[in-house]
């Protein structure tokens, strides 16, 4: 996966570059000490799992610290109704494109 490219993998790999060196004993209360969002937690958490999975096939790792690791629920929030425009707004703006007032 190019780095530069995936945005997702460019700020894990900054993410673990500010950690520096770490071991399975220390990596979930790395991942827990971020200010990271639930959505953006949870982003992170599934590429480190995999990550975690593969230091353990290729037997850097004894276990994968992440396997059991939880997702964090993501609360939902209410928009506001949204209100169309009024006639009066419509001509304000279509006026305004019209004469390129703004």
């Amino acid at each position: 996966m190019n780095c530069n490219v995936n945005v997702d993998y460019f700020h894990i790999r900054n993410t673990l570059k500010k950690w520096g060196l770490f071991n399975e004993s220390d990596i979930l209360t790395k991942l827990n000490n971020e200010k990271f969002g639930a959505k953006t937690y949870n982003s992170r958490l599934a590429i480190l799992k995999s990550f975690s999975t593969w230091l353990v096939k290729r037997k850097y790792w004894t276990t994968n610290p992440l396997e059991d690791v939880s997702i964090k629920k993501v609360k939902k929030t209410e928009k506001p109704d949204r209100k169309p425009f009024s006639e009066q707004e419509i001509h304000l703006i279509l006026e305004a494109v019209r004469t390129n007032k703004f």
